[in-house]
C-alpha cells in the first residue's frame, strides 16, 4: 500500500486499531504539528494548551494525541497512548517513498570496491570509504562517515551525524564526571 498519495482517516485509525473521532477526511502527506498544511497526518506527543488552540484552527487534518487532548480537539484525531509510534506506523504504510533504485545524495563521496544492496539511500555530505557493504533497504542519512572495510546490515537505519568504523580512545571522566578525550 506504499505511495498511496491519498487516505482516509478512518484507514489509518483501523491499521493502528484505534477509534477515529471526527470526520473521515482525507489525508495526503505528513507534517510536523505546528505546519499549517491542510490534509495533514500529525501526532502530539506533549500536552499543551497552545497546540489545542493552534490545532482547532486547521482543518482537514488528523492528529494522533495523547490521551491529555480527549474532548479539547474540534479536529478530526485519534487518542493514543503512544501518538509518535502509531504516527510512523501509518507513515510508513501509505507515505513512505518505495522505490526499486538507490538513490546517493550529489554531494555524497563514495569509495571504491563497495557493495551496495538495493534500495539504498545515501544522504547529503556522506563520505563511505573502500570496501563497504551495505545491506538492502538501509538509509544512511546526512554528514555520516563510514570507514573502510565497515559492513551495514539490511534495513538499517544511520542518522545524521553518525561516524562508524573508526577508532577511538573514548573519554574518560574526571571526579566532577566532566569528560575528558
Amino acid at each position: 500500500n506504499k505511495n498511496v498519495y491519498q487516505v482516509e482517516a478512518q484507514v489509518c485509525a483501523d491499521l493502528v486499531g484505534l477509534e477515529l473521532i471526527g470526520q473521515n477526511v482525507l489525508l495526503s502527506c505528513v507534517a510536523q504539528l505546528t505546519d499549517r498544511c491542510m490534509g495533514a497526518l500529525k501526532f502530539a506527543s506533549i500536552f499543551n494548551d497552545q497546540y489545542v488552540q493552534f490545532l482547532n484552527q486547521v482543518e482537514n487534518s488528523l492528529v494522533i494525541a495523547l490521551p491529555d487532548y480527549s474532548g479539547k480537539l474540534d479536529i478530526p484525531h485519534i487518542i493514543s497512548e503512544d501518538p509518535r509510534l502509531h504516527f510512523c506506523i501509518i507513515a510508513n504504510e501509505f507515505f513512505a517513498p518505495e522505490t526499486n533504485n538507490n538513490k546517493i545524495e550529489k554531494t555524497a563521496r563514495i569509495g571504491e570496491n563497495l557493495s551496495i544492496g538495493q534500495n539504498v539511500y545515501i544522504g547529503h555530505n556522506t563520505v563511505i570509504e573502500d570496501n563497504v557493504v551495505i545491506g538492502a533497504g538501509s538509509t544512511i542519512l546526512h554528514n555520516v562517515v563510514i570507514s573502510k572495510n565497515c559492513k551495514v546490515g539490511k534495513e538499517c537505519l544511520i542518522k545524521s551525524g553518525s561516524i562508524i568504523g573508526q577508532r577511538g580512545f573514548g573519554f574518560q571522566r574526571d571526579s566532577s564526571n566532566i569528560p575528558i578525550s
